[in-house]
């Protein structure tokens, strides 16, 4: 369900990006990293989790020149084994949230920016069948915020690099981005 969700959420930011007709530059300067009316989708994996490697997507939408807003949407899943049976049990998280960022230096091909991120987190352990039914399945979930600092590299008019450090799935993101 959780990859469905997924990647439901990745086919509407893509489409609602291309739906719409040419952005509306404040500029006419193509080389312009961040702008009004610029939309950026991300695709990503996190480093420095316990959760294995989480997949991350995300869509930003400049208000201004400055100031960005969008969603982001993260996943993880492991298995671990117990140490007592033979059969394993695993832990998924699935985070949700709304982001602002700031671009505070956009020179040429590079652009910085630092956000926060208000969301929510659903988490859930499956335990072996060999545990009694009530425990088989465990479900948590809380409002979540995360602050970030990142940067993209754009090697493309469109196409860039990007690495975040900051909190969620891990500690460290690193990925691509297309901006329309």
């Amino acid at each position: 369900m959780q990859k469905i969700i997924m990647t439901l959420f990745a086919l509407v930011a893509l489409n609602a990006a291309q739906a719409q007709t040419k952005n509306e530059k404040s500029s006419s300067d193509e080389s312009m990293v961040f702008y009004k009316g610029v939309k950026v989708a991300n695709v990503g994996i996190a480093l420095g989790s316990t959760l294995g490697i989480p997949v991350g997507l995300g869509f930003e939408y400049g208000v201004t020149d400055k100031i960005g807003i969008g969603a982001a949407l993260s996943y993880a899943q492991r298995s671990y084994s117990i140490a007592t049976l033979t059969d394993k049990y695993k832990i998924s998280s699935l985070l949700i949230g709304a982001r602002g960022n700031y671009h505070f230096y956009m020179k040429e091909k590079i652009d910085v920016y630092g956000g926060v991120t208000l969301g929510f987190n659903v988490a859930s352990v499956k335990y072996p069948s060999t545990y009694p039914a009530i425990l088989q399945t465990a479900k948590a979930g809380g409002v979540i915020w995360a602050g970030v600092v990142g940067g993209r590299y754009y090697f493309k008019p469109t196409l860039a690099v990007y690495a975040e450090a900051g909190y969620g799935l891990g500690f460290l993101t690193v990925g691509v981005a297309k901006k329309f």
